[in-house]
């Protein structure tokens, strides 16, 4: 087969190169003379450095290199040595087929066309070099040829197409990327022609490549949003993007879509914008979804409205309610301190008049039978007025008690530390129960309601320790500490069940703790109640005022 390249090359170069001389004897072969200057340019190297690509030939019918250029050594990465049999078909290193399996010298093109007698153009062969780098280089073969058609030698031109591999593999992921793309991808030129067109514009818009390449970008605009496209366009000519600008376009069927358009300028390589790229998402239903959501919120916060409308409504007859009832809470509880003020004050209206009226007949009662028992002359009627007379005795003490039990008078006479000592100690004699009370020497007097709720309080305690805890032991603790006085009672009893304290420490709880706890209320005081299985510990504090000169009158008197 004739060489057009190499003919073309060597056009114009009689002098050197005598293939123009037979070119015409033979149209499909060169001819060429057994000692062809073409197999011995090696010794004109200055001719092969003006090759404008790699070139190197082999001598038939061994393929032993006989002259390369310099272009083709850079591409192989190393200088064969020429003439040398072991540098046989190709001065490369190692080669392979453009699919990547391995390539022998002996099945390289240039072997193929030293056999065949074929030229070999437009092949791809990769090439290793010794530092491990791969180049790709396009062939064009052809064989050399005598002037009798005997192949004598062959001629090898090849150039660098790593890049261009590279580009094509680049655009063809590209390609791939784009035509894979759920969103439409258009490319246009500057006048609105569309000229791309990939497979996600063809499901959004209903139009076919076929269909839409070449046609105006403005099938796809409303008739009142064309003006967008203009000014689209003038920003594109002023270099400048268009980011997530949304929109809506028409589908081929003429529905109406919710777009959003990303659009930036296309440069050639001189810099100049030649055209735009658009990238077009379909948001229709993100639009729908939002609207659904809008309408939602909407209903939403009209229906809190209305809620939080009902809330204040019922939260005011509530607090009306709460208000009505903290009132009658108040009125109970002011109530229930004057039911115990009343209670106290019948206390010592009924121990007065056990004290005074039945002590007084019981002892002039008393003075008659002494008088009987001194001067009567029977013995019978001497025992009976002297039997009498004990049993006259023995009831003023249970009156006395009784009435000191309702109101002790050494209360307002001595104050808390001789009515509480008195008090321990009857009980002790009459329950066996060993009670300590500690309190200073030097405990000032109190006003008198306090005085009487705590002297009330240790009552009820002690009463409860005595009948409930089964502690065979109490200890009372009495104290001031400038504003306020504290008691602690404290027995080592089995203790208050769960549930039962439970209830006092909420403040449900039987009439003697309710009247404890109403008592030291009443004094603006608080009280709390501790209890496990090692025994009971009942805490007061109240805050006290200095006693006045007239309220120790007025106990004086109490007392008289």
């Amino acid at each position: 087969m004739r060489s057009d390249r190499l003919s073309s090359f060597m056009a114009g170069q009689k002098d050197l190169n005598p293939l123009r001389q037979h070119a015409a004897e033979r149209p499909m072969a060169t001819r060429l003379p057994v000692s062809s200057p073409l197999l011995n340019l090696g010794s004109q190297s200055y001719l092969i450095e003006l090759f404008p690509m790699a070139a190197y030939a082999v001598r038939a019918p061994d393929g032993v290199i006989v002259w390369f250029n310099s272009r083709a050594a850079e591409l192989w990465g190393r200088t064969p040595v020429i003439g040398d049999t072991d540098e046989r078909f190709c001065g490369a290193h190692t080669l392979y087929h453009a699919d990547g399996t391995y390539m022998a010298h002996c099945d390289t093109p240039v072997a193929l066309a030293l056999d065949t007698g074929a030229s070999v153009h437009d092949e791809e062969v990769i090439i290793a070099r010794p530092d491990g780098s791969q180049v790709t280089v396009s062939v064009h073969i052809d064989p050399i040829r005598d002037k009798d058609g005997k192949i004598v030698g062959v001629v090898n031109f090849f150039h660098d197409i790593t890049e261009r591999k590279q580009a094509e593999r680049t655009a063809s992921s590209l390609a791939a990327i784009v035509d894979s793309s759920d969103d439409a991808i258009i490319s246009k030129n500057l006048d609105g022609t569309i000229t791309t067109w990939n497979s996600g514009a063809a499901r959004i818009f209903g139009y076919t490549a076929e269909e839409a390449i070449g046609r105006h970008i403005t099938m796809l605009i409303p008739p009142d949003r064309l003006d967008e496209e203009a000014t689209i366009l003038d920003r594109l000519k002023r270099g400048e993007r268009v980011d997530h600008f949304e929109t809506v376009r028409l589908r081929k069927d003429g529905i109406a879509l919710d777009i959003s358009l990303t659009i930036s300028p296309v440069r050639d390589r001189n810099g100049r914008i030649v055209g735009a790229s658009k990238v077009a998402r379909d948001i229709t239903e993100r639009k729908r979804a939002q609207e659904e959501l809008r309408i939602s919120e909407e209903r939403l916060r009209a229906l809190a409205a209305g809620l939080e409308n009902q809330v204040g409504v019922r939260t005011h007859q509530l607090e009306q309610r709460n208000e009505e009832v903290l009132q009658q809470s108040d009125q109970l509880r002011e109530l229930s301190s004057r039911l115990q003020q009343t209670q106290d004050d019948e206390r010592r209206r009924i121990a007065r008049e056990l004290h005074d009226s039945a002590g007084q007949v019981l002892v002039a009662l008393g003075l008659q039978l002494a008088s009987i028992t001194q001067h009567a002359v029977k013995p019978q009627v001497r025992k009976t007025a002297q039997e009498s007379l004990e049993m006259v005795r023995q009831l003023s003490k249970e009156i006395r008690t009784v009435s000191y039990l309702l109101h002790p008078p050494l209360l307002d006479e001595n104050g808390l530390s001789g009515a509480i000592q008195w008090y321990i100690q009857g009980l002790a004699e009459r329950s066996g129960l060993k009670i300590e009370l500690i309190i200073p020497k030097d405990f000032r007097r109190l006003p008198g309601d306090t005085e009487v709720a705590i002297f009330r309080i240790v009552q009820e305690c002690l009463t409860n320790i005595h009948r409930h805890s089964s502690s065979k032991t109490a200890t009372i603790r009495l104290s001031t500490d400038g504003d306020d006085v504290s008691l602690e009672i404290q027995d080592e009893g089995k203790g208050i069940p769960a549930e039962k304290l439970a209830g006092i420490q909420t403040q449900r709880s039987g009439v003697g703790i309710s009247g404890m706890r109403e008592r030291v209320r009443h004094l603006k005081g608080v009280m709390n109640v501790q209890s496990n299985s090692k025994g009971t510990k009942v805490s007061i504090t109240i805050p006290i005022t200095v006693i006045s000169e007239s309220e120790r009158s007025q106990h004086a008197s109490n007392a008289r």
